[in-house]
């Protein structure tokens, strides 16, 4: 096909260049001739889509070489040839980042890749954590009056009061659980394999068994840091280290564990169902595709499935713990949630569920798929 020789009405094409022709440019982009002769070109598979160059059929000198390669001319209009220039900077500049960092240690990358998930899905939902808060001090105010009132007080940036501090908290909690979770599944595979046929584990039973594992490494690791925001936040002075030795030097350094065992209650059942799942629902669509990367898609489809189910699971201990901790004389867990069932009935251990709903559906969907996605980035 020349130059400027668009194609008939409908015809529609995918098309990769790599090719080269005399006075013609080869670009490194996929691209797709639209039913009405236009073109659009953007990333190409496996590349972040920077930007996307349109070409209407005036767009100047542009032709189909040898084996579908898309070549434009020098008769380009100067904005398409600076446009595809920035593209093009843009792919060197992401694989130049690339490459530096899938240099560094894979311990590191699954580090980075666990802080990022954690990171974006905490921002992305803010907004819902900001209305569940609203929801829970209102008591019978609705979503939507709660999301006005929210509104008045600051436009879109009061839905994102205070996500800076959770970040901070979450961006170590997700790297630890995440990377500690694979960590850990390996070696307890590598236990069954030695053992096989003796004291064998079955596959889900190790991705439980590492998840609760993985749960309790990141909580206390992380838990002296929710202790201490939980002080500034009644009135402590200084910024967060400050209060922090101030803890340990008054009150000693296991004042900075006090409560932890309750959490881990809770924390345990609910990362080890969560990553389980999540686990296994990758397995069935890895047998039925073949692939092994997971695409965008299934990681939101199923991180919100696992979100959910360990979330509905676990509420009753949430409920439990709350319970305790607001001063209701139960000896433990245990006694607790018998004897809500026995004085309140078995609906009461799942009252505001829906709340945790809404959150935990969108925010494990979205820190799956950000966690898959960066795992390939990084080459994981």
């Amino acid at each position: 096909m020349g130059p400027n020789a668009w194609p008939t009405p409908a015809a529609t094409k995918w098309v990769t260049s790599s090719g080269s022709a005399p006075n013609y440019r080869p670009l490194r982009f996929t691209c797709f001739v639209g039913s009405v002769g236009d073109l659009a070109c953007g990333g190409g598979p496996g590349q972040a889509a920077a930007a996307a160059v349109l070409l209407p059929p005036s767009a100047g000198a542009w032709q189909l070489g040898e084996g579908g390669d898309l070549l434009v001319g020098a008769a380009s209009p100067p904005l398409v040839k600076r446009t595809l220039r920035a593209v093009r900077q843009v792919e060197r500049i992401e694989r130049r980042i690339q490459k530096q960092l899938v240099a560094l240690p894979i311990s590191v990358r699954r580090l980075m890749a666990g802080g990022v998930a954690g990171a974006v899905s905490k921002s992305a939902t803010a907004p819902l954590e900001t209305l569940k808060m609203q929801l829970v001090q209102a008591g019978s105010t609705t979503a939507w009056q709660a999301a006005t009132a929210t509104w008045r007080r600051g436009g879109v940036l009061a839905f994102f009061r205070g996500n800076s501090v959770d970040v901070l908290r979450t961006i170590p909690s997700r790297s630890i659980e995440l990377s500690s979770y694979e960590w850990l599944k390996r070696v307890l595979r590598r236990w069954n394999r030695k053992h096989d046929g003796n004291l064998h584990i079955p596959d889900n039973l190790v991705a439980a068994v590492a998840g609760g594992m993985a749960g309790v490494f990141a909580s206390c690791i992380v838990y002296p840091l929710e202790t201490v925001r939980t002080r500034m936040a009644v009135g402590a002075q200084g910024n967060f280290l400050t209060a922090m030795a101030v803890i340990a030097r008054e009150e000693g350094v296991p004042a900075l564990y006090k409560g932890l065992d309750a959490s881990l209650v809770g924390v345990v059942p609910y990362t080890a169902i969560r990553l389980s799942t999540y686990d296994a629902l990758k397995a069935v669509w890895r047998r039925s595709t073949g692939r092994k990367d997971i695409d965008s898609g299934a990681a939101l489809a199923f991180g919100a499935v696992a979100g959910v189910i360990s979330a509905v699971a676990t509420y009753p201990l949430e409920v439990a713990r709350r319970r305790m901790m607001a001063g209701a004389p139960y000896s433990n867990v245990a006694a607790a949630l018998i004897t809500i069932v026995r004085t309140e009935g078995s609906t009461a251990l799942f009252n505001g569920v829906w709340l945790s709903l809404l959150k935990q559906g969108p925010s494990m969907a979205i820190t799956f798929a950000t966690y898959e996605a960066v795992k390939q980035f990084l080459e994981l």
